[in-house]
């Protein structure tokens, strides 16, 4: 939702299929698991949490309940990504019982950003826009609240630091290190995964990251800790490639002086 139509998946998918042959294999399953996980919003239109809970459920629990008991206030990041069907992840936390605050990207589109708004609360998320949300962001987490956070998108680069990528340097948000530098909240990954090809699916917790302190040089810690939550992503990706965002361009910004891996617009329509 909210995303142009490009040729962008097949040639961002080599970088791990790693063989040819099977790039349209993972394109059709990339297409079907995008087409299946916008049908599905149609469930966050209800707000049904006992539905919800019977659809998804959770693994790694104990990952969460771990990284809120080390939190000074009981609040934690959780990182995450453009995943599955990832707009069931913060309604399916709420209908566990877990208190969630969503960061979320406005989209230009104004009616799709009135749709996913809507849903997203709809789902019991409380949202605020990325951009203008750091003090918003400071207090949920002072709340005990789950701050969940979207980290796989491209971005310019006066708000990032470049950092590997499968295989390729990509643009990536310096706030979210920054912000958890700064808190000393622990960083909990959490991905959510279609069961084969049933319409359940499950919420998967993984053990918080060790975030390096500013220390002596902040900017090398916040590159680190930007690697450290990217690498992460990366892993869930390959675990389930069919399940990422191909359509986005990921590395769209690269350093000054590098060719930019993606052809002109125009070129791709043809």
């Amino acid at each position: 939702v909210g995303y142009q139509s490009t040729n962008t998946p097949v040639g961002c998918i080599d970088l791990v299929a790693g063989q040819p042959a099977r790039l349209d294999l993972y394109n059709r399953f990339h297409n079907a698991n995008l087409a299946r996980s916008f049908v599905e919003l149609a469930l966050l239109r209800s707000g049904d949490a006992e539905e919800l809970r019977r659809l998804v459920s959770i693994e790694g629990g104990d990952h969460l309940e771990t990284a809120r008991k080390v939190s000074k206030t009981g609040g934690v990041i959780g990182l995450t990504a453009h995943f599955g069907s990832w707009e069931f992840l913060a309604a399916a936390m709420v209908a566990h019982g877990l208190p969630v605050t969503l960061v979320h990207r406005s989209r230009e589109n104004p009616l799709i950003e009135e749709l996913l708004g809507s849903l997203r609360q709809r789902g019991g998320s409380e949202l605020f826009p990325r951009g203008t949300a750091a003090r918003s962001a400071l207090r949920a987490l002072r709340d005990g609240k789950i701050l969940a956070m979207t980290y796989d998108q491209n971005c310019g680069r006066e708000r990032g630091v470049f950092v590997p990528f499968f295989g390729r340097l990509a643009c990536t948000r310096s706030g979210p290190p920054r912000l958890a530098m700064h808190t000393g909240v622990p960083v909990v990954p959490v991905f959510v995964e279609r069961e084969g090809e049933s319409a359940r699916h499950r919420v998967r917790f993984l053990p918080a990251l060790e975030i390096l302190p500013a220390g002596d040089d902040q900017d090398a810690a916040v590159r680190e800790n930007a690697r450290r939550m990217t690498e992460v992503i990366e892993a869930a990706i390959r675990r389930v490639p069919d399940h990422w965002i191909w359509v986005h361009r990921r590395w769209l910004t690269q350093p000054k002086g590098e060719p930019k891996p993606y052809p002109p617009r125009r070129a791709r329509r043809r």
